[in-house]
């Protein structure tokens, strides 16, 4: 079971992020994860060295990236705390309402300009071909279409008039 992006755009459409009439979801969630995630590692770890490389080799800041993408469960209004328990409470047990509210104002502040954003994964797609070796959050045959699947998307978006988006993972 994979996981499936979709771009969340400020004029209330929902795009697949799709390279080839496939959504390429779980490439990107792996990349991405592991890029927020190499912050906190230390800093001989394989990881980290490998997207400081990739910020070394970069004109632009690809940090954006791991700040605009959400999980489906943080798609609720703030009066709905009671519903989000129902439906994720297993998972989030001794999740408060007061951090709910602050999550889902996270959430909000994600909204980033798509002609901010898509330099940045013009960036990533020049950059993706120079890092070498395949990684458990890399690989070449499935991160760099899920790439270009992204940079579509978003071209897609700001055609139909999208100014803003942020990035849903399911």
């Amino acid at each position: 079971m994979g996981f499936f992006a979709f771009l969340d755009v400020d004029n209330g459409e929902m795009l697949s992020i799709d390279e080839k009439d496939i959504n390429v979801g779980t490439p990107l969630t792996a990349f991405l994860e592991t890029y927020g995630s190499s912050f906190f590692c230390s800093e001989d770890s394989i990881e980290r060295q490998w997207f400081e490389r990739l910020e070394e080799q970069s004109r632009l800041n690809p940090r954006i990236l791991t700040e605009i993408y959400y999980g489906e469960e943080m798609r609720y209004s703030p009066d709905e705390y009671y519903r989000f328990l129902f439906e994720w409470g297993r998972i989030y047990d001794n999740f408060g309402e007061a951090e709910f509210k602050k999550a889902l104002e996270d959430v909000e502040k994600m909204w980033t300009p798509i002609d901010e954003l898509l330099p940045v994964v013009e960036e990533i797609i020049r950059l993706l071909p120079q890092m070498g070796e395949d990684t458990h959050w890399y690989k070449a045959e499935d991160t760099q279409p899920a790439f270009h699947g992204l940079r579509d998307t978003l071209n897609q978006a700001r055609n139909k008039d999208g100014k803003k988006v942020r990035i849903l993972i399911r």
